[in-house]
């Protein structure tokens, strides 16, 4: 009975997952829903003069920044994991945080353009089908539709 509690707990647990930034003996690993993220196999989006950024293969609604100087932002579905890496000095990781900061309301806007023009481009195919079926009805369509 009490392994079945047990088990019970531990399920969300392993279901929940989220974003993991792990450092150990200078390495960094990055996870996400508990999956390892291998970044030699992921999408380069944007390289700029000291970051990249990458959408790895695993979560493609996942961004990954990585600064030059250590600093790593990992934004996967409205959570953001902030890393600032341990050979920035204060300054740098001032400056790595209003940059990403300033990258994360770039995102949020362009996912919000990108929403609001498939939702008009939704409102403009049904228009159409339902202009064509009046047509082909002789504008009876959504008389008799209703």
């Amino acid at each position: 009975m009490m392994r079945r509690f047990v088990l019970l707990l531990l399920i969300p647990l392993m279901v929940m997952g989220g974003i993991s930034i792990i450092n150990r003996n200078g390495q960094t690993d990055i996870y996400i829903n508990n999956q390892k993220v291998d970044l030699n196999e992921a999408t380069v989006i944007e390289e700029g003069p000291d970051y990249t950024v990458y959408q790895p293969k695993e979560d493609e609604n996942t961004t990954i920044v990585i600064s030059d100087a250590g600093g790593i932002m990992v934004s996967s579905n409205g959570s953001v994991q902030i890393s600032n890496g341990s050979k920035m000095t204060p300054e740098q990781q001032e400056q790595f945080k209003k940059k990403m900061q300033e990258f994360q309301q770039k995102m949020d806007r362009q996912r919000e353009e990108l929403h609001q023009k498939l939702s008009n481009l939704g409102q403009e195919i049904t228009s159409r089908v339902q202009n064509s079926l009046s047509n082909i009805f002789n504008g009876r369509f959504l008389h008799d539709l209703f």
